[in-house]
C-alpha cells in the first residue's frame, strides 16, 4: 500500500488470509484482519468491516486491551475511514490506536505513523493547533528512530518521510506556508528514497513543492 502497489498488495493480502483460513488457523486470519490496512473492492466495505469485528473478539478472547494488535486494528479503520473522505470517523479510530499504543508497555515505531495520521485528520477538522503539536511530536518520535538507522548506516527512513509529509500538509493548513515547503522538502528524499516515485506520500510532498513553485 504505502509504496503505491495497492492492488497487488491486496491480492497478496487475500491469498495469505485464505491460506491461513484453509489450513484451520483462525487466530492467524484475525490477526490479518486486524491489521490488514486495505479493503478490497471485490469484499466490500460490509464485509470488510464485519471480518474486523470477528478479528476483535477472537483476539479480545487471548490478549488485553493493550495490545497493540489493537492499535493496529483501529489504524486499519482509520486508514479506509480516511481513503473514504470520511474524516470524523477516522480522527476517532486513530485517536484510539494512539491511546492503545501509549498505554502498551512496549513502544512500537507504527506509533509514530499512527500520531501523523490523526495530526492530518485533525488539520482537516480545522483543529489546527491540536494537529500543529501532535505532528511535531511524531516529526520528533521519527528522528529518534532515524537516528538509530542512520548510526548504522541508513541515510533515508520512511518514516521520516511519512512524518514530514504530514507536518507539510498540517503547516499549510495551519498558514505556514515557508514551514510547511521546508517540511515537504525535508520529506521528499526520503520518501522517494525508501517507498518509490510511486508512493501516495511521496506524488503528495513532490504535488506540494509544485505548488509552492508554481505560486513564487
Amino acid at each position: 500500500f504505502t509504496v503505491g502497489r495497492t492492488q497487488e498488495a491486496m491480492d497478496n493480502g487475500e491469498l495469505a488470509r485464505e491460506a491461513a483460513r484453509a489450513s484451520g488457523d483462525l487466530f492467524g486470519v484475525a490477526s490479518f484482519d486486524a491489521a490488514y490496512t486495505g479493503c478490497p473492492k471485490a469484499v466490500g466495505r460490509a464485509a470488510c468491516r464485519q471480518r474486523r469485528e470477528d478479528a476483535r473478539r477472537i483476539l479480545a478472547g487471548s490478549m488485553l486491551p493493550s495490545n497493540t494488535m489493537f492499535a493496529r486494528l483501529e489504524l486499519g479503520i482509520g486508514e479506509e475511514a480516511l481513503a473514504h473522505g470520511e474524516m470524523e470517523a477516522a480522527n476517532r479510530a486513530f485517536a484510539k490506536s494512539v491511546a492503545i499504543f501509549d498505554a502498551s508497555p512496549r513502544f512500537q515505531p507504527t506509533r509514530t505513523l499512527a500520531g501523523a495520521l490523526l495530526a492530518r485528520t485533525e488539520s482537516a477538522l480545522g483543529r489546527h493547533a491540536s494537529a500543529l503539536a501532535r505532528v511535531d511530536e511524531a516529526v520528533s518520535r521519527a528522528r529518534s528512530l532515524w537516528s538509530a538507522a542512520a548510526a548504522s548506516g541508513l541515510p533515508h527512513s520512511a518514516w521520516m518521510g511519512q512524518t514530514l509529509i504530514a507536518q507539510a500538509v498540517v503547516r499549510k493548513a495551519a498558514g505556514q506556508g515557508d514551514a510547511a515547503r521546508s517540511s515537504a522538502e525535508e520529506a521528499l528524499p526520503h520518501l522517494r528514497a525508501t517507498m518509490g516515485e510511486l508512493a501516495p506520500d511521496t506524488r503528495e510532498a513532490a504535488a506540494l513543492l509544485a505548488a509552492f513553485a508554481a505560486a513564487r
